[in-house]
């Protein structure tokens, strides 16, 4: 077993599509051009770094295995993280029968939005977490039947409230279509960070740049899913998420009207319920909503799902010395 580190994704394109080939190909969360595109966009000219490591067997590459040192900023305080944080449900790029002999090289690490579908063979060094993940299941009666009576009676009422609104699913971003959406979101942001540091409010423009740009990735990839909601002839929420493998998809982005009028709907709820039918009629079965709490979230979720994120490694002040 060999292990190898690397300051630059560059370096270490032709081991990562050798692994793209024997192991995972044509997905997001490990696809070889996004990272490369977003550590140019966003994180190559700030004070952010880089270390790869590759592991190696007999000569065939077991692992490829992107850690990221984030700047200091107000918002949040430096520390490794495993790849690039804004791809939801990330799985470590590497044989899930092979990532224990990676562990001991790992820098000391946040790990969020882990998969809760990849579980290593040995995973003494791993702790869990929640993941907030819904079976779709074979039919809404068969959902529904799985939540709580409190939790039906809130969906129900949110599609009551929403029965005017049409719902026409896509697998592109009609940008222009967008744009009052995309300002509306900014206008918001900046009303709700109004008093805190500028950085917060631009990381939250960042934030969205990124989604977008991940977002038009997977419609290159042929994964993104878009649902477009009209109120007559104005779009008044749309929802983005990205398939995964062949039965799940993760939840991306929703951008709604936030004017006054349309605050007692719950756009973000109904785009979810649409969506689990759009799913569904994939033949998808996992919806994950990403790790992130939330109160929305509960009334949808019905697994105990969890996912494994490492939790030792070598001291992060030894990590920032030798990268």
């Amino acid at each position: 077993m060999e292990i190898r580190e690397f300051k630059h994704y560059e370096d270490v394109k032709s081991q990562w599509l050798e692994l793209n080939a024997s192991y995972k190909t044509n997905e997001l969360c490990v696809d070889y051009d996004l990272h490369l595109h977003l550590w140019n966009r966003y994180r190559r000219n700030r004070d952010d770094q880089l270390r790869i490591l590759v592991g190696s067997e007999k000569g065939e590459v077991i692992a490829v295995l992107p850690f990221i040192l984030t700047r200091m900023t107000p918002a949040a305080a430096p520390g490794w993280i495993y790849a690039e944080e804004q791809l939801i449900a990330r799985e470590y790029f590497s044989l899930p029968d092979r990532i224990h002999l990676m562990v001991n090289a790992f820098p000391e690490n946040e790990a969020t939005d882990l998969s809760c579908f990849y579980v290593p063979r040995h995973t003494d060094d791993f702790s869990t977490a929640p993941g907030r993940v819904i079976d779709l299941l074979e039919s809404d009666e068969a959902y529904l039947a799985s939540l709580s009576g409190k939790h039906r009676k809130l969906i129900r009422r949110n599609c009551a409230i929403n029965a005017d609104i049409v719902c026409r699913s896509a697998r592109e971003i009609h940008l222009d279509a967008l744009r009052p959406l995309i300002q509306q979101y900014r206008s918001y942001w900046r009303e709700k960070k109004a008093g805190l540091p500028a950085t917060e409010v631009i990381d939250s423009m960042e934030k969205l740049d990124m989604d977008l740009d991940i977002l038009r990735r997977a419609q290159e990839l042929g994964k993104l899913i878009a649902l477009y909601m009209y109120l007559g002839s104005e779009l008044v929420a749309v929802n983005f998420s990205v398939r995964r493998e062949s039965d799940r998809v993760d939840d991306y982005l929703t951008l709604r009207n936030t004017g006054p009028e349309f605050a007692a709907r719950g756009l973000g709820n109904f785009c979810i319920w649409q969506n689990i039918q759009v799913c569904r009629d994939l033949g998808i079965r996992y919806y994950d909503l990403s790790d992130f709490p939330a109160e929305y979230k509960n009334r949808f979720v019905n697994t105990n799902c969890f996912y494994y994120y490492y939790s030792g490694g070598i001291q992060a002040d030894k990590c920032r010395e030798s990268s």
